[in-house]
């Protein structure tokens, strides 16, 4: 049996944990670079479930294994997509009011002092 390998035990328990975060800590910026791309780019439904899969176990394992910049990079990601663009940090767009709502704020109040 190789190093680090017990009863029972797989391919995942002969790697130290130290050498999973040595290679967790090398290899978490380029692989968010390249989730946070896919997920920017993901046009059908099934194509963004799984780069959030992706994202859910890469940003687990860093939890789990203590590495805590990537798990932070990763969820600070995941927010960055989930908001819409004209509220992303840096976006100098406003945004403009559908025609509907622009409708209803010309519109005189239906309930006044009056009424109520």
């Amino acid at each position: 049996r190789g190093e680090g390998e017990g009863e029972g035990g797989g391919a995942a328990s002969c790697y130290s944990r130290d050498a999973c975060v040595k290679m967790v800590s090398i290899v978490w910026y380029p692989i968010l670079g390249a989730l946070s791309f896919l997920l920017s780019h993901c046009s059908k439904p099934a194509e963004v479930q799984h780069v959030l899969i992706a994202y859910q176990s890469f940003t687990e394992t860093c939890a789990l294994l203590g590495v805590q910049e990537a798990c932070k990079s990763f969820i600070e990601s995941l927010c960055k997509h989930a908001l819409p663009p004209f509220m992303q940090p840096g976006s100098a767009s406003k945004p403009s009011l559908p025609k509907e709502l622009k409708e209803i704020r010309s519109m005189e109040p239906l309930l006044s002092d009056k009424n109520v």
